[in-house]
């Protein structure tokens, strides 16, 4: 027969267990298996990109990941993005108007990730590779990779690097302390060349932190602060980039939709409203079990 102090405790242990599942501002429940996509948009003038003068933009890129739980402490994790780009300049008085597309499939990443889950927290810390699967023949398709990476701030731009086999190692950690969830997170990429001739390996470096407000138990809004750096970039060249993100997501019990809007702040992408920057607007969704 029950008594009433383990009905209390069963009831207590029951809501810890609810409570604790809503971590991370801005990515999803830690379920031990989830998937998701999202998909990427920017329309704009780029003066001067890829040789050409005044070229008129408009890209989507939808990316697909997810990470599928073996056991309570081991997930495999992986990500694949797409991007379609359409470009068009003015070729002068006598050609006119001219106009190009592209298609671009992105590199695939897998991976695997230790999972640590506590009353309060989920930590992740894993690594992985890219499959170098880039074809950047063309303004169209340089077009669409270079602003698939540029609309997310730069981030995992090993996801669309072409001619590149990267190694990743990664850490994360979701936290929460009453109604207010954060995290942060970073990764570093080896990147290999895999083309023709002889280039060095870059080393890109990329940080970020969130802090989100948890509304009601399927609202949270939030922000989300990244920096990317590249130390063994050029002197010459813009080597770091950083980005603001507002983001809203929306849970049901085990469905999820998310908006987020990329601002990058400085070179090479920012400011992102000013004639040659990028932002980026990415809805999505997906499903966690």
């Amino acid at each position: 027969m029950l008594t009433r102090a383990s009905i209390v405790a069963a009831l207590l242990l029951v809501t810890a267990s609810a409570e604790a599942q809503y971590l991370g501002p801005q990515q999803i429940r830690p379920t031990r298996s989830a998937l998701w996509g999202e998909l990427g948009f920017y329309t704009g003038e780029l003066p001067g990109l890829a040789g050409l003068l005044e070229a008129e933009a408009t890209v989507f890129s939808p990316l697909i990941e997810g990470y599928f739980g073996i056991g309570d402490s081991l997930a495999i994790d992986f990500a694949w993005g797409f991007g379609q780009a359409t470009v068009s300049w003015n070729a002068g008085p006598i050609a006119g108007e001219e106009s190009e597309g592209g298609l671009v499939v992105g590199n695939p990443f897998f991976g695997a990730s230790f999972v640590s889950r506590s009353r309060n927290g989920v930590l992740r810390v894993g690594g992985g590779a890219t499959v170098p699967a880039v074809d950047a023949e063309g303004a169209g398709k340089t077009l669409a990779w270079q602003i698939a990476m540029a609309m997310r701030g730069l981030w995992d731009l090993w996801l669309w690097w072409p001619d590149r086999l990267t190694v990743v190692p990664s850490a994360r950690y979701d936290g929460r302390s009453g109604s207010v969830e954060w995290a942060v997170e970073g990764a570093m990429g080896l990147m290999f060349y895999t083309g023709d001739g002889d280039q060095e390996t870059e080393v890109p470096l990329q940080v970020a932190g969130e802090i989100g407000a948890r509304l009601s138990k399927a609202l949270v809004l939030g922000g989300r602060l990244q920096t990317w750096f590249l130390p063994t970039g050029e002197d010459d060249q813009d080597n770091a980039q950083v980005a603001v993100e507002p983001f809203v997501r929306v849970e049901g019990e085990h469905v999820f939709g998310f908006a987020r809007f990329t601002i990058n702040l400085d070179d090479p992408w920012g400011f992102a409203f000013d004639d040659d920057g990028v932002w980026g607007l990415r809805l999505g969704g997906g499903a966690r079990f």
